[in-house]
């Protein structure tokens, strides 16, 4: 078994709206910010009496994985073969007479499959809540970090990962990691090719009525209006790389811990693959 992983990054995503913009569109939802309130013609309060109270860019984390696992290999294989008619007595195949088995209409061959089984796997993981969704923040512009003080600019809201890198990979492995049961290998690998944090900017953004307030977060990526959501109780690391360290040794005995046999393999197989991973 080969394996690899990409050297991880950590990046940026740079916003899509210009300051001119931002300020336009928060000034824009001034009547909007307080619910239902702001949605009855009659309860709507006039933009001009309504306050900015205060405005705060977040850096909320997604993870990014992509993996690819090649497997190629012989396996043995029975293979059925059926007598057509009851006349039927045997069948010759090459120059080798196949009978069937006493009062049997069918005969069972031995042989031999060869298998190429390529498997991908791509997703994106919100680094607090672990929910996963398909890749859609990575193809965004963005800045790679080189040290902690690269995300976001002073005065900034950094949410750190709830979720370890190898919590995140874990998912990713359990789709393309299996334990094969061969007679011979050709190629067995798994490749993590892409192990990445993104960082992507939202601006939260208090308004006040009055007595009351409410608040709503701009996405400055995308440019649209949601919900605050709630912030990460991770404490800042020391360093860039602990928020990604994974060695290959550590990918090695990840696997281990999430590869599940192969369609048609023993539970032995597993067996097979952790100890060639322990090497």
């Amino acid at each position: 078994m080969e394996t690899s992983i990409a050297t991880a990054q950590v990046r940026v995503l740079t916003p899509q709206i210009t300051p001119e913009e931002i300020d336009s569109r928060v000034t824009a939802r001034r009547a909007e910010g307080f619910g239902l309130l702001g949605k009855l013609p009659f309860g709507r309060p006039r933009p001009e009496a309504v306050e900015v109270a205060s405005r705060q860019t977040r850096h909320l984390p997604v993870w990014h994985l992509v993996g690819h696992a090649v497997y190629e290999y012989d396996r043995a294989r029975e293979f059925r073969i059926d007598l057509s008619r009851p006349e039927v007595r045997y069948v010759v195949i090459g120059q080798q007479r196949l009978d069937p088995a006493h009062d049997e209409r069918h005969i069972m061959l031995r042989g031999t499959e060869h298998v190429r089984d390529e498997r991908n796997a791509e997703y994106e993981m919100d680094a607090r809540t672990k929910a996963r969704h398909a890749a859609q923040w990575a193809s965004n512009p963005a800045t790679v970090a080189g040290s902690l003080s690269d995300i976001g600019a002073p005065g900034d809201t950094v949410d750190w990962p709830e979720t370890p890198a190898a919590e995140a990979l874990k998912p990713l492995l359990g789709e393309i990691a299996v334990a094969i049961d061969a007679e011979r290998v050709d190629e067995e690998r798994i490749d993590v090719t892409t192990l990445e944090l993104l960082f992507r900017p939202i601006l939260v953004v208090e308004y006040r009525y009055g007595e009351k307030s409410a608040t709503s977060a701009l996405d400055l990526v995308r440019g649209s209006w949601g919900d605050v959501p709630p912030a990460s109780g991770a404490a800042a690391p020391a360093t860039l790389q602990e928020l990604y360290a994974i060695d290959d040794p550590r990918l090695r005995e990840l696997i281990g811990e999430c590869a599940r046999p192969a369609e048609g393999a023993p539970a032995s197989a597993l067996e097979r693959l952790r100890s060639v991973l322990g090497r």
